[in-house]
């Protein structure tokens, strides 16, 4: 395929899978090879008419995602109010988690330390990762229905809008991980940001579970309810 035919399909098929709701970060190789033959034609150091040969494994993954966005279907968007609300956030020395029953203001509170490894990662890295887990600890009884996650890191709330991030894999795949187990819960998700000040899962994050008092656990459901009534934070 001629290099201009390559672009233009990396631009319908960003196109569709915006509309039909394809993760495009699960075609991330794909993804970064379109974004540099893109970069070459915009440099002039490739022809718009010159053959690109692509790997195999590109043109597996070229394929997958226009299988995907063909297979997929639109599901129709309907007016719920979330049934749960997790909120997310990392520090250096571990995440935390606050998912929140909204029909019963029931509250679950998550989190561990880091590992030696997971240390050494970006912090907007470790706040991917604390999204994955939290995401992952949603319990199976809200499959059907609707999420909204909070956080306050707008690197995260950016890539789960796009459902991408090509500047870090680590950082990319912790979101589309999380982004792909609420799909196949069939899970409505929004995500919204909230001031570090006012996140309840910031504590969590910081201490191990067993240090947090029973002040601690009114404190933040009081953190809970302020942002829950008071309606900060931004809907992407």
């Amino acid at each position: 395929m001629s290099a201009s035919g390559l672009e233009t399909l990396g631009g319908r098929l960003l196109h569709a899978s915006a509309i039909v709701g394809v993760f495009v970060g699960e075609f991330y190789f794909a993804l970064k090879f379109l974004r540099r033959l893109t970069n070459a034609l915009n440099r002039g150091e490739k022809a718009v008419d010159q053959t690109v040969r692509l790997s195999g494994s590109v043109q597996r993954l070229l394929d997958g995602w226009v299988r995907a966005v063909l297979e997929k279907r639109r599901m129709p968007v309907t007016a719920r109010v979330p049934s749960l609300t997790v909120f997310v956030d990392a520090s250096l020395e571990g995440w935390g988690g606050v998912l929140v029953d909204v029909a019963t203001n029931a509250i679950e509170v998550l989190g561990s330390r880091w590992s030696r490894k997971e240390k050494g990662l970006h912090i907007n890295e470790l706040e991917a990762l604390a999204f994955e887990l939290c995401v992952s600890a949603v319990p199976d009884k809200y499959a059907g229905g609707t999420v909204t996650v909070v956080v306050d890191n707008t690197t995260v709330q950016g890539v789960a809008r796009k459902g991408a991030c090509l500047r870090s894999q680590t950082l990319n795949d912790a979101v589309v991980n999380g982004l792909t187990r609420l799909r196949h819960m069939n899970i409505s998700l929004s995500v919204r940001w909230v001031k570090s000040a006012g996140n309840p899962a910031d504590l969590p994050s910081r201490v191990p579970l067993s240090a947090i008092s029973d002040k601690n656990m009114a404190d933040m459901a009081l953190a809970v309810r302020q942002f829950l009534t008071g309606d900060m934070g931004l809907v992407v």
